[in-house]
């Protein structure tokens, strides 16, 4: 009989120990980000709001794997509101480091690959034609910083902004069709550097994260 009940547990600290090694291994979170989509064009303001749901793995210590989609949320508003609609995909490798109780930094290599087009706008212009229904390809890899502060067991907020690395277009404003302009100034070419852009989610985001 004593050695049924060290039998036991035996199996029940093990699964203790196990599920406690488990306790934050997976994450779910929503970001919100809105922002300039491009440069003006003509004195049209190009705007996002978007949202970015994402899903994490911890492999060990702070690194983590993830993916997220790039979800368009625009709607114009008025005559100066033009919107650009863009989405993707993105795969998400994180290295946080903890910097006070709850609080660390990460910095986050990203790769993207999704769509942007169409543009959308109450009042067409002379230079814009009612929607743009030509839908580009655009990718880019590179690196994100964020901040986070874990409250509570499970939650944390995250606060990012900016990206450095290379995209493959320079600036998703210029994908409308402007008369009088050649094809490589209607689509630049792509560009290194730091880029703050909510097109390809580089804006100020702010995020709620679960983990389990």
């Amino acid at each position: 009989m004593k050695r049924v009940i060290l039998l036991l547990s035996l199996v029940l600290g093990g699964c203790s120990l196990l599920s406690a090694q488990e306790v934050g291994r997976w994450s779910i979170g929503l970001s919100g980000l809105s922002g300039s989509a491009g440069p003006s064009l003509h004195a049209v303001k190009i705007t996002e709001t978007k949202l970015m749901p994402s899903v994490h793995y911890r492999l060990f210590g702070d690194l983590s794997l993830g993916i997220a989609l790039d979800l368009p949320l625009s709607k114009p508003k008025k005559f100066e509101n033009r919107v650009l609609s863009t989405s993707a995909v993105e795969l998400q490798l994180r290295q946080g480091l903890s910097l006070y109780k709850g609080l660390k930094i990460s910095l986050t290599a990203v790769g993207m690959v999704g769509t942007t087009g169409a543009y959308r706008s109450e009042l067409g212009g002379p230079w814009w034609r009612g929607p743009h229904k030509n839908i580009e390809y655009r990718w880019l890899v590179g690196l994100r910083p964020s901040i986070a502060y874990a409250f509570g067991t499970h939650w944390g907020l995250e606060l990012g902004y900016g990206f450095v690395g290379y995209r493959s277009q320079k600036e998703l404003g210029h994908t409308a069709y402007l008369p009088g302009t050649s094809k490589d100034e209607t689509y630049p070419k792509g560009a290194w550097g730091f880029d703050a852009g909510a097109s390809w989610a580089n804006s100020l985001r702010l995020g709620l994260t679960y983990s389990f």
